[in-house]
Formats: C-alpha cells, sequence, structure tokens
C-alpha cells in the first residue's frame, strides 16, 4: 500500500498537493482519477511514499485519506520535468501546484487526456552542462542552425526558449528555414486548437526535432532532447510582472539537469548573475566574451547642460532659442536627426519610458502632483469610451490600477492650472505631429498600441516600408522591430527611480539592446549629466561595468553573494500594526527588515526582507525551518526569492 501526493489538473492546480491511497506502485508523473469533493478529476502523481514507513503519521492524522479511483497507463510529465518542478517549488517557497501553473498552457488543463503519453524512461547518456553564448542576434542565429544540424545528425532533438511570443516567431522563422518538416513552434498566443495540431505532429515525429516555445511550453520536450537554450537570457520577461515569483530560466535549467541535456544562456549582452557563475566556474563559455557591446562612433550623448567646449554661433544660437521656448522633450539636436531621417527616407525610434499622455500632472499654482487614493501620482491617458465610443481623457495610477475620469482642477488648491509633467509615448507623438506636421508619418509602439496583432503587423510593414517612418515607443519596440536606422533615447532618468540594485545594470542591457538594433546613429539625451556615471556609453567596454557591479553587490550583500527573501502583503490599515509586529516575532531570528506603504485608502503593503547565505539557501539546499515559515502563510503574503525590486 502506497500514499500518492497528486496535484489536481483543475482550476485550482495551483493549490498544494492532496494524499490519496494506492494498492499499486505508480511512476511519478503518472496520470490517476481521484474523488475531490463530490467530483471525479484527473490528477498527476508527484510524490509517493510507502505506508509503512508513515504509519505513525497516519494514526495521528486528523482527516480521513480517499483511496485512488483509476491508474491511467500514460504520463501527463515526464520525471525530470516533475523533479523540476519539486525543486523549484522547494527553492521558491511554492505548492508544486504554482510551479505547474506557470508551465502549462491553459489547453492542456482543458484536455488532459490528449495531451498525456508513455516514455520510455531510458537515461540518457550526454555530458550534462551548463554553458554561456554571448554574441550578437545574427551570431547566436546562425549558431544555432549549426548546432540543430551537430544534434540532428546524432539523432538528438533540440529547444530553444524564447522570452516573448514576438522572438518565439522571429527566432523561428530564420532558425527552422529548410527544416520546417522537423521544427515546432509553440507558445501562449497560439490557439488551442493550433497548439494540439502542432504537439499531434510532434508526436508523430519519432526522429529529432527542432522546438521553438516560450518557457510555458516546455513539457512538450521530447525524450531524446539533447540540449535546451535559453535565448535572451538577460530579459526580465522570464518573470511574468504578473507572477513575479517564479524565475522561468531556473525552472529551464532545472529540467536540462534532471532529464541529463545540455543547458545554454544565450544572450548579446550577459547579466551580472550569469556571469559572476562563469566565474565561479559553474558556467563553461562557448565562445570568448564580447569586449566591446557600444561603438563609440555610434554613439551621441546630447546634454542639456552648459556645455564647456567651443561652439559655433550658430550652435549656440540654436541651443538657447530651443531651451529658452520652455521644457521640450527633445534636444533640438535629436529633432534636427529626426528631420534628416525622415528627408533620407529612414526609420527612427524614439524611446520613451512610459506609455500614455503623460506620466505625472503638477498644479502650477500650489506645485502638488496629482494622486490617487493611494498617494501614488496619477498618469494621464487616453481611451475610447466602451459606451459612448468617444475619446476620453482618464486618471491612471500605475501603482494600483485605480482608474478615474480625468479631473481639470487641483485636488489641494482648486486651481484650475494643471500641466502635464514627464515623458510619455502619446504626449511625444502629439509634439512631434504638431512640429513635423499632422500629416507626418509618427506611429506609436507601446502596450496600450500596439497590443494586438493587427497592430504589430502595420508597425511592421512601415518598418519595411519605403519610405521615412518615426515609432515612439517603449522598449516593446524590441519586441516588434528588428531593425531601424537612428534611435533617439528622451531620457534614462526614470529607470533609476525603482527601489532595486540592478537599476544601473538594466539600463545598460535596454540600451545595448536598441544599439545592437540600430544600424545609425544612438543619440542618448542626458538632463543631468546622469551618462557622465556610465563609462561604457563612452568606451563601450563591458567587462569593467559589470566587475563594478559585482563589487557594489559584494559590498552590500546583495544577489548573487546573497540570497534576498521578500515577504509581500497588502492589508488593511487597521490590521498593519499587528501584521507588524506578528511577522517581526515570527522572523526574528533571521533580522528581517521591514517597510510600510500605504497602497490605497483602505490598505497598505508590508514589505520584509531577510538575507541568507547562498549555502543556506539554493536550489539544491534550503533551510528548512525558514521554508516551514515560508510556506505557513495565507494566500495575501507574496513569498519572492531574489526579488527585481526590493520595494
Amino acid at each position: 500500500m502506497f500514499v500518492l501526493q497528486v496535484i489536481p489538473i483543475t482550476k485550482s492546480i495551483r493549490t498544494s498537493s492532496l494524499s490519496y491511497f494506492s494498492a499499486k506502485d505508480v511512476d511519478l508523473g503518472t496520470l490517476v482519477t481521484v474523488p475531490l469533493r463530490k467530483q471525479e478529476v484527473s490528477a498527476v502523481v508527484v510524490a509517493k511514499e510507502s505506508v509503512s514507513d508513515l504509519k505513525t503519521i497516519l494514526k495521528s492524522a486528523d482527516y480521513r485519506i480517499r483511496n485512488v479511483l483509476q491508474i491511467h497507463d500514460k504520463h501527463l510529465f515526464s520525471p525530470a520535468f516533475l523533479r523540476m518542478a519539486h525543486y523549484s517549488a522547494q527553492y521558491n517557497a511554492q505548492p508544486t501546484g504554482v510551479i505547474l501553473d506557470t508551465l502549462l498552457p491553459k489547453s492542456v488543463t482543458r484536455d488532459i487526456s490528449f495531451f498525456a503519453r508513455t516514455f520510455s524512461g531510458l537515461t540518457k547518456k550526454v555530458d550534462q552542462r551548463n554553458s554561456l553564448l554571448q554574441r550578437s542576434t545574427e551570431e547566436r542565429y546562425s549558431y544555432y542552425k549549426t548546432r540543430t544540424r551537430e544534434l540532428f545528425a546524432q539523432n538528438q532533438s533540440l529547444v530553444i526558449v524564447c522570452p516573448t511570443v514576438e522572438e518565439c516567431n522571429t527566432l523561428y522563422s530564420s532558425v527552422s528555414k529548410a527544416i520546417s518538416q522537423q521544427s515546432y513552434i509553440f507558445h501562449g498566443s497560439l490557439t488551442a486548437k493550433k497548439i494540439k495540431d502542432t504537439y499531434t505532429l510532434l508526436q508523430k515525429n519519432t526522429g529529432p526535432v527542432l522546438i521553438v516555445t516560450t518557457a510555458g511550453c516546455i513539457s512538450f520536450a521530447p525524450e531524446n532532447t539533447a540540449e535546451y537554450i535559453i535565448e535572451s537570457c538577460s530579459s526580465s520577461a522570464y518573470r511574468n510582472v504578473s507572477n513575479p515569483r517564479i524565475d522561468k530560466r531556473l525552472c529551464v535549467e532545472l529540467t536540462a539537469q534532471f532529464s541529463g541535456a545540455c543547458c545554454v544562456y544565450a544572450d548579446s549582452v550577459i547579466g551580472a548573475d550569469i556571469w559572476h557563475r562563469s566565474i565561479d566556474k559553474q558556467v563553461d563559455i562557448i565562445e570568448p566574451y564580447r569586449k566591446k557591446i557600444f561603438d563609440s562612433q555610434r554613439v551621441k550623448i546630447l546634454s542639456y547642460q552648459p556645455k564647456q567646449e567651443k561652439q559655433s554661433e550658430a550652435e549656440r544660437i540654436k541651443e538657447l532659442t530651443h531651451s529658452k521656448s520652455g521644457f521640450h522633450p527633445l534636444h533640438y539636436q535629436s529633432i534636427e536627426a529626426i528631420t534628416a531621417a525622415l528627408a533620407s527616407k529612414k526609420k527612427v525610434v524614439v524611446f520613451v519610458p512610459k506609455k500614455g499622455k503623460s506620466p505625472n500632472m503638477v498644479c502650477n499654482d500650489c506645485g502638488k502632483l496629482a494622486v490617487s487614493e493611494s498617494g501614488h501620482p496619477l498618469s494621464l491617458y487616453t481611451h475610447i469610451n466602451p459606451q459612448t465610443k468617444n475619446k476620453e481623457h482618464i486618471y491612471v495610477c500605475n501603482a494600483t490600477g485605480q482608474k478615474m475620469p480625468a479631473f481639470d482642477e487641483c485636488q489641494f488648491c482648486k486651481g484650475v492650472s494643471l500641466k502635464k509633467m514627464g515623458l510619455a509615448t502619446s504626449g511625444v507623438a502629439e509634439l512631434l505631429r504638431t512640429q513635423l506636421g499632422e500629416r507626418a508619418p509618427v506611429s506609436i509602439v507601446d502596450g496600450q498600441f500596439c497590443k494586438t496583432k493587427k497592430a504589430i503587423k502595420e508597425a511592421q510593414e512601415y518598418a519595411r516600408g519605403d519610405k521615412g517612418h518615426v515609432f515612439v515607443a517603449t522598449s516593446k519596440v524590441l519586441t516588434v522591430l528588428p531593425c531601424w536606422d537612428e534611435t533617439i533615447i528622451t531620457t534614462v532618468a526614470p529607470l533609476l527611480s525603482r527601489m532595486s540594485y540592478r537599476n544601473e545594470e538594466e539600463i545598460v542591457l535596454l540600451l545595448a539592446a536598441f544599439h545592437e538594433r540600430t544600424q545609425g546613429t544612438m543619440y542618448i539625451q542626458d538632463r543631468k549629466d546622469i551618462c557622465d556615471s556610465f563609462p561604457i556609453l563612452h568606451n563601450g567596454l563591458y567587462q569593467p561595468f559589470i566587475e563594478e557591479q559585482l563589487s557594489q553587490r559584494k559590498q552590500y550583500q546583495y544577489p548573487p553573494y546573497n540570497r534576498l527573501i521578500q515577504l509581500k502583503a497588502e492589508i488593511k490599515k487597521s490590521d498593519m500594526k499587528a501584521m507588524y509586529h506578528y511577522l517581526l516575532k515570527k522572523y526574528e531570528s533571521y533580522d528581517p527588515s521591514i517597510l510600510l506603504a500605504p497602497s490605497s485608502k483602505t490598505h497598505g503593503v508590508l514589505n520584509m526582507m531577510i538575507t541568507k547565505n547562498i549555502s543556506d539557501w539554493s536550489l539544491m539546499n534550503q533551510e528548512q525551518k525558514l521554508l516551514s515559515l515560508l510556506r505557513d502563510h495565507e494566500r495575501n503574503v507574496q513569498v519572492v526569492i531574489d526579488p527585481q525590486s526590493i520595494a
């Protein structure tokens, strides 16, 4: 007799596993039918133990364990995938169901029997290792083609994981040429029917295959997979905005490790965490590093501060005229570059950090910002009213998601002189149309205007056209357009506003991504001499920059030298004090730091940080006492390991 730990494949898959009796021994990953309340549901076996080993626990249990109703002869997941889910759950202090829910397309949970399959259970003899590839996008794609041919010659498969749907499509169209019959693509934007049809073709193919997928479909990988490649490994998209708890890169690495396959981290510029692992010899280097990631001849800093060097009289007149006309989001040289590019039928991307019309609204009378009930600044947006179908202005609190009609008077002094402040895509686009003419070829590429396939296709057609065009865009453009002629970076200052130890690294990674896609000059506007603190923009050398970043992190005990564990909860303000003292006492032996902040009129956010030594919390080892404490919380408490932001 055995006690099986199973996870029901239902809408509540994110819950913890449940226990059932089974007279037969079963393999992990086996599909079973179990009673759940008054229903019979399908479930997957994630752990098992003999009843003889649990006699004492079973006798003292205050609940009744029911029997498994049926054991099926097929598996939903490979043993390697289930081991990954278990270790990831332990590392992230989450139920195993949360990991499975993060890494499963919804079409699988809706039709389990269709995606069930059999596994041979044979162990591959592969020299399992983790590697690093830092080359340009074009060079990486060339490497993938070569590597695919090498593995196909050995009757082995390759899985390439991409962070976004757009990158999946771009990489697939490039790498799958000439081997389309052996290439398959999976991602969340495919319909359930398309995923099923592609999966059916994949199962019929018994030879080597190439799979290009997002991390949510890695469970489809065949048994003969010899290598997993994590493309654009420095992308923040491997952590969902809606679920930042799970780093999908680690899930892919563990899947490769437990299945005996190799894992390759690949990107144009490698982040500090992977760089540190290569220094510690945890990751092999496939090819030598790119020493320079910026061509200083193609990077031009446009400063708004008075220049020390000599200027011609004409240049000085232009600068003074432009600056005395009031705040302007574009440097006069940026406007000249855009005008010249359009005259030469070139494509220009004007990067603006935020979407909407304006990130802040300020009163000219009292100088205060318009804020939401939570105290966070309100941003101005334009949207189509679903009832009247008219275009309207609304205020949105980006911190809480609160929306409200745009008001015309100050909340504090009742003045009517509200003014837009800061840079946002719609506002910059309107200004450009005013300056260049209403018929100027200006498009917006951001999460608001470019979220449909039709809008993305339209932007791509403009980029391929033979006429000049200006794209006012957020970083969304990096996943929409492969390249363009000129880039204007309006500002990087807002990117430094987050409470994060990764701010400077993320700025450099962002600028490097824009630089790689820019065929001509990249102009960086600099209002507060921020660029002076980035020597890499002048010499292009990445190693000194990343070594300085690692040195600072070591000094302040940030990752990758220590582990940060964050507990975050949104609770009623009336309960804040009690929750504060409760957590302080519960984790007092771990010396936690706790920060309280408002999130709405009635609620606040409690943010607690614990610093742990790497040896006490890693993928393969966690301090069991702390793990038990972290798992002993209600659902409103979010646990994040090494969070992107510490606020």
